[in-house]
């Protein structure tokens, strides 16, 4: 059952920015009793006299991270609105929707309820931005055409300037063909191991992601193969798939998405699931096994200790427990800005809050080269000339990346990042201006300049462009010539246009010699759709997130810059966000 947690009630002096939509959770749970905004029109409590371990622990998970990391819980509400119930006898697959109620009917009406209120009753939680949905439609895997979900979702975000994060969806088995038995599999190890699960979720063709995450606005999450348990790699009947370090969680379902955008957009960790062979299988297959101490995250659970009170030994996992982390981190990067620009920041919409925020989860993205390259050898395809191909395989499991959110809202000495909020026209263009620190005039070394960029679109029906605005960041205007091209290895300009949240990355190495007061110009340019015309706005908002950086260490990037903006930070923000992982 892990190690024994003792955790005191903590208190939320701060209204809610973020709603979880989920089962119904104990609302009086030590671990969060003070933070839960508990909104239930549809009397759906009275129904849960099951296990409460879905809602209890997305709630868990987003106030207080990884219950074995003991961070520190969220000072914020939560509003929670419930859509499931746990029924009588229920375990984790009994939380069930209403069987006579149609979801999407109720997605819409909760959202709404929250933001501009239902039947002449003010709203509930006006001031969310950020709205958590680790749920999925089992029966409606992504297969090119978006979902009444997904497009409800995409409507919701645009209308209402909420980002949605979204999960990515589970598969609960693999089907290793090359495997002859379920002994043959137990005796593999390390690098024998990892590459069969690999191998086998490349085979399947129904590990799609599942309704909604093929949202075009909202921000879809996979797992990360991690957590903060140190198990070894066989355990009695208890295997570790994965023994690797930055591998995508093989239960964790696949992309692309709507017309092959990148989905998912992240990974956050997701626990490092066990999985048992099924006996006497042929072709071998592995089950995963449920969330535990041997591999998991830590949760907030419905199982009563010796007084009577709801304890701590609960688990959770896979790509719910991901997004809740993204949600946590989410509500930190929020509090950062808020912190470091209290005038500026406040002063925004709460859309606008919303896309810097969404910008800044997607700026500072990583993955192990070492598993990229086996992906990239398992899934193919062999030619390495195809190499859209390659990199959209490896995109399907990985999206951007792994966020590093210390990275995303905190500077060091030669790396300086700048955020801002702008609008653009028709067929027209913004400018980010990035001023260069005179240091780097005349030196050699890499430097890299990373832009993000982050949009609601507004959807269009009856068309087959359905987003009915693209951003794209052109190459930066370089008067100074710091930099000489694309970084290798990512999604190219078309790639990442076919979603709302463009990445890209440039550097150069040569010495240039400048003089004070150049900058790089990052411009945002507005392409529509010609099938929509007259049809999008007239402005449309964006949340931008750039960083400029360099190999050496000597070079002051960060005061240099800092000292040309305008707007400067009142605070400094060395936060270390602790999300649930090391």
């Amino acid at each position: 059952d892990g190690e024994a947690i003792a955790i005191e009630t903590a208190r939320a002096p701060r209204p809610a920015i973020a709603a979880v939509l989920d089962a119904v959770p104990i609302q009086n749970h030590p671990a969060f009793a003070e933070h839960v905004d508990f909104d239930d029109p549809e009397h759906l409590e009275a129904l849960a006299v099951g296990n409460r371990v879905h809602g209890t622990a997305m709630v868990s998970l987003i106030v207080r991270g990884d219950l074995r990391g003991n961070f520190a819980p969220l000072d914020r509400k939560i509003h929670v609105r419930p859509l499931m119930y746990a029924r009588a006898g229920g375990i984790f697959d009994e939380e069930i929707f209403h069987p006579d109620r149609l979801i999407v009917d109720d997605f819409v009406t909760a959202v709404r309820r929250m933001k501009v209120g239902t039947n002449d009753e003010l709203p509930t939680a006006p001031d969310v931005v950020f709205v958590n949905v680790s749920l999925g439609d089992l029966k409606r895997p992504f297969t090119g055409r978006l979902s009444p979900w997904a497009r409800a979702l995409d409507w919701l975000a645009y209308e209402h300037g909420i980002l949605f994060i979204v999960s990515a969806g589970n598969a609960g088995s693999l089907v290793l063909n090359d495997v002859v038995d379920d002994a043959a599999y137990r005796a593999l190890t390390g690098d024998q191991r990892t590459g069969d699960p690999v191998w086998g979720r490349n085979a399947m063709r129904d590990r799609r992601i599942l309704s909604p995450a093929e949202t075009v606005n909202g921000l879809t999450v996979g797992a990360l193969h991690e957590d903060l348990i140190d198990t070894e790699e066989t355990r009695g009947n208890s295997l570790d798939p994965l023994p690797i370090h930055g591998g995508a969680s093989p239960f964790s379902r696949l992309g692309l998405g709507f017309r092959n955008a990148v989905k998912p957009d992240l990974l956050m960790p997701g626990g490092r699931l066990r999985v048992r062979p099924r006996m006497g299988a042929a072709p071998l297959e592995i089950q995963c096994n449920s969330p535990s101490a041997l591999g998991g995250l830590q949760v907030a659970g419905p199982k009563l200790d010796a007084a009577g009170r709801p304890g701590f030994d609960g688990w959770s996992g896979a790509s719910s427990g991901a997004t809740a982390l993204c949600t946590r981190a989410a509500i930190q990067i929020y509090d950062a800005l808020l912190r470091a620009y209290p005038v500026p920041f406040e002063a925004l919409t709460n859309a606008a809050r919303a896309l810097v925020v969404k910008a800044l989860l997607g700026h500072r993205t990583t993955h192990v080269p070492e598993v990229r390259a086996l992906v990239e050898e398992v899934f193919g395809p062999s030619n390495a000339r195809q190499h859209q191909k390659r990199r959209a395989n490896f995109q399907r499991q990985f999206g951007l990346g792994r966020p590093d959110i210390d990275e995303a809202i905190a500077c060091l000495g030669n790396r300086a990042t700048l955020w801002g909020v702008g609008s653009v026209g028709e067929n027209n263009a913004a400018e980010f201006v990035v001023p260069l620190p005179a240091s780097l005039s005349g030196r050699r070394g890499l430097r890299k300049v990373t832009a993000t960029v982050a949009w609601f679109s507004p959807i269009v029906t009856g068309v087959r462009s359905y987003k009915s605005v693209r951003l794209v960041v052109q190459d930066p205007g370089d008067s100074a010539r710091i930099l000489t091209g694309t970084t290798k290895g990512q999604a190219d300009q078309r790639e990442t246009a076919r979603g709302t949240l463009f990445h890209r990355t440039w550097e150069g190495r040569q010495a240039r010699t400048f003089v004070e007061g150049s900058s790089v110009i990052i411009p945002v340019s507005r392409m529509p759709d010609p099938s929509t015309d007259g049809l999008f706005p007239e402005l449309l908002t964006f949340g931008i997130a750039v960083t400029l950086e360099t190999e050496a260490e000597d070079i002051p990037v960060y005061v240099e810059v800092r000292d040309q903006l305008q707007i400067k930070p009142i605070v400094q923000v060395p936060v270390a966000v602790a999300v649930g992982t090391r």
